[in-house]
């Protein structure tokens, strides 16, 4: 069929409309145009149905979006406060601790003076206690050569009265020096309770300053330093002496008292700590410097000083540096 044809087909249709075909043709052709318009307003009024209900279930959706929103908003406000008072309360802490290591460097440092102290007035009280010996000997042995009854004169008992004067003196001092003994060894005794109170209130503030969510590093290693590991048991401190002598000659060198350094040079040392190295037999820089990790343990234990000290003062680092100056 070509353009013709339709032309032709068109025009007889229009001219000749009392023709019962052309008006069937038209009333289909109508009533199709009206089934379509009545059609096509079901379908979109069956698609608007459609629409409006999913976007009323969108609605919901976001509804129950936003309220889950507003929760995890406000939990997250809350959370943040919490980290707010718990950063101020770590601060807190922090400062605590600080205070109290300063508190517990100033009473370890009375109690080496403590310990100084109590080593003189030991020594303080033999020296009176043998010349106390040695005076009653002498009037011992001053009344068995005495022929007569014992008097209160001093010719009687043989001694002089400069000699009766000594010996009260010195039963004063004694008695002074026992009384000032104790007195010492009370107050190191109680500084030894504070401090180990001490450093129990920081290893409970540290456990406690430890947030879990806080990123940073944590705090180096605190090393606890338990005064009772101090009275070492007399086996373990016979086999640390044992094992220094052992050492003596092979891993590091002999020292002799001629030929001894000031050990009180390096941080960490005092008198009293420089008898009991001189004690066990190290007497210079050379020998200190020669320590490792075993021998240092020994030494520690030797001269039953404070474990992980020996390290922390890094005695071989500044030994080193004074056998160079």
């Amino acid at each position: 069929m070509n353009f013709d044809t339709l032309e032709s087909f068109f025009t007889q249709l229009f001219t000749q409309l009392s023709s019962e075909d052309s008006m069937a043709i038209i009333i289909f052709l109508v009533l199709t145009f009206l089934l379509g318009l009545l059609f096509g307003w079901w379908a979109g009024r069956s698609g608007k149905r459609k629409l409006r209900k999913a976007l009323k279930e969108k609605e919901s959706a976001l509804i129950t979006l936003q309220a889950e929103f507003d929760a995890l908003k406000e939990k997250q406000e809350l959370r943040d406060q919490e980290y707010k008072v718990m950063a101020e309360e770590n601060e807190a802490f922090k400062d605590r601790i600080a205070r109290l290591e300063d508190d517990k460097s100033a009473l370890q440092g009375d109690l080496y003076a403590s310990k100084d102290q109590v080593e003189k007035l030991q020594a303080e009280s033999l020296a009176s206690l043998s010349r106390i010996d040695a005076l009653n000997a002498e009037l011992v042995e001053a009344r068995e050569q005495t022929p007569t009854v014992v008097t209160t004169t001093t010719e009687t008992v043989g001694l002089n009265e400069e000699q009766l004067q000594e010996i009260n003196q010195l039963q004063t001092n004694y008695s002074s020096t026992l009384d000032r003994l104790l007195a010492v060894e009370e107050k190191l005794n109680r500084l030894e309770s504070e401090n180990s109170g001490l450093r129990a209130e920081i290893s409970s503030m540290k456990d406690t300053s430890a947030i879990a969510f806080l990123d940073e590093e944590p705090a180096e290693e605190d090393e606890e330093i338990e005064m009772a590991e101090l009275n070492t048991g007399g086996d373990s401190v016979a086999f640390a002496r044992q094992a220094l002598n052992n050492a003596m000659g092979t891993r590091i060198p002999m020292g002799a008292m001629e030929d001894r350094d000031d050990l009180k040079q390096i941080n960490g040392i005092g008198p009293f700590i420089e008898d009991k190295l001189n004690d066990v037999g190290i007497y210079t820089f050379e020998q200190i410097s020669l320590l490792d990790e075993e021998l240092t343990d020994h030494l520690t234990a030797a001269i039953q000083f404070f474990p992980g000290r020996i390290q922390r003062d890094d005695w071989v680092g500044q030994a080193k540096k004074l056998m160079e100056t």
